[in-house]
C-alpha cells in the first residue's frame, strides 16, 4: 500500500506531537532536529530526501571544497615561486641608468671610430681601388651601423628606466 500525501502529513503531525511531548532537551527531539522540515518538503515536492543523505552530500561537498582549496593553495604557491624567481632577475631603475651610461661610453668610442674611418677614407680617396680605402669604407659603415643599433637600444633602455 502506498500512503497518500494526506496520510503522510497526518503521520508527520503525530510524530511531531510525540517528539514535542518529550520536551526541549530530549535526545530524540535533538536527533529529529531539521528532519520534520525535510519530511514536509518531501511530501510537498515528491522528494525522497533524508537528513542522512543531506549530511553525506554535505560531507562530499566539503571534501570537494577541500580539494579545491588545496589546488588553489598549490596554484598560489606555484605563482608565488614564479614571482619570487622573477624578482631575483628584476632589473631595477638604477640598473637601466647604469646600462644607459655604459651605452653612452660605447657610443663615444664608436663616434671616434667613425671619425677615424672618415679621415682614412679622405686620406685614401685618391686611390679608391686600394685595400686601405675599401677597409676604411667598410670600417666606417660598420661603425655607423653599430652606432645606429646602440642608439635605438639606448632609447629603449631610457624609456624602461622612466
Amino acid at each position: 500500500m502506498i500512503a497518500t500525501k494526506e496520510q503522510e502529513r497526518k503521520a508527520l503531525a503525530k510524530i511531531k506531537k510525540i517528539v514535542e511531548e518529550l520536551g526541549e532537551n530530549s535526545y530524540v527531539a535533538t536527533a529529529f532536529e531539521g528532519c520534520f522540515e525535510i519530511a514536509e518538503q518531501n511530501i510537498n515536492n515528491d522528494f525522497g530526501c533524508s537528513m542522512k543523505q543531506r549530511a553525506e552530500a554535505a560531507e562530499k561537498e566539503l571534501e570537494s571544497f577541500k580539494r579545491l582549496a588545496e589546488n588553489a593553495t598549490a596554484a598560489v604557491d606555484e605563482k608565488q615561486a614564479i614571482i619570487d624567481d622573477l624578482k631575483k632577475h628584476e632589473i631595477k631603475p638604477n640598473d637601466f641608468i647604469r646600462i644607459s651610461n655604459l651605452i653612452t661610453e660605447k657610443l663615444n668610442s664608436i663616434t671616434a671610430k667613425i671619425d677615424e674611418a672618415a679621415m682614412k677614407i679622405v686620406d685614401y680617396a685618391d686611390n679608391t681601388g686600394s685595400d686601405e680605402f675599401r677597409k676604411a669604407v667598410h670600417n666606417h659603415r660598420n661603425a655607423q651601423e653599430a652606432y645606429r643599433v646602440l642608439t635605438k637600444f639606448q632609447s629603449r633602455i631610457e624609456k624602461a628606466a622612466y
